[in-house]
């Protein structure tokens, strides 16, 4: 049986590496709000610093995968626009960008809170960030809070993605969601 394809030709269709970076960095996004919010609700205990370490630690993860994946972007084909109507096609080309920026400020902010506080940066044990930002009480407060507000942007960007994918997919049916899941056949 022949599958059917929803898309014109192969570069209508993100590529296998855009896919993975796409979706690996979705779920370590998400899971670090969740884990973040969850964290903001705990009393000081070895579990929360625990929680802290590791967020911290994947948050230095993610801001490399974020300039691998503006890198990456840079050099590779991007599937062609789909026909929309005016208004769609400014959001569809400010989203992405916007969201990128978001991400870069909430993650910067994030080392920049702690080092700002004092607190070294530690990479699952394995090496600490150098120093980037001196201690000073003044900037780490200024951080916790840019911290803290783009990550709650950051949560309506995100849910305002899936919420454009999924009208894209089943409102629409003009399978924005599928190029960024299928497999080239």
């Amino acid at each position: 049986m022949k599958t059917k394809r929803y898309w014109r030709n192969s570069v209508d269709q993100w590529g296998l590496i855009s896919r993975l970076l796409h979706w690996l960095m979705a779920i370590i996004i998400i899971r670090m709000l969740a884990v973040g919010l969850y964290m903001s609700g705990l009393t000081n205990s070895p579990l929360k610093l625990s929680l802290i370490n590791l967020h911290k630690a994947t948050g230095v993860v993610a801001l490399g995968l974020l300039v691998f994946r503006l890198l990456w972007r840079l050099f590779q084909t991007v599937p062609s626009v789909l026909r929309l109507p005016q208004p769609h096609q400014f959001l569809a080309k400010m989203s992405v960008p916007i969201l990128y920026i978001v991400l870069f400020i909430m993650l910067l902010s994030g080392i920049a809170m702690s080092q700002t506080s004092g607190y070294p940066v530690s990479i699952y044990g394995w090496f600490t960030l150098p120093q980037f930002f001196p201690k000073n009480p003044e900037i780490a407060k200024l951080a916790f809070l840019t911290h803290k507000t783009t990550g709650w942007i950051l949560i309506g960007l995100i849910c305002l993605h899936i919420l454009a994918a999924l009208y894209h997919e089943f409102c629409r049916k003009d399978y924005l969601l599928t190029r960024m899941w299928k497999v080239k056949r």
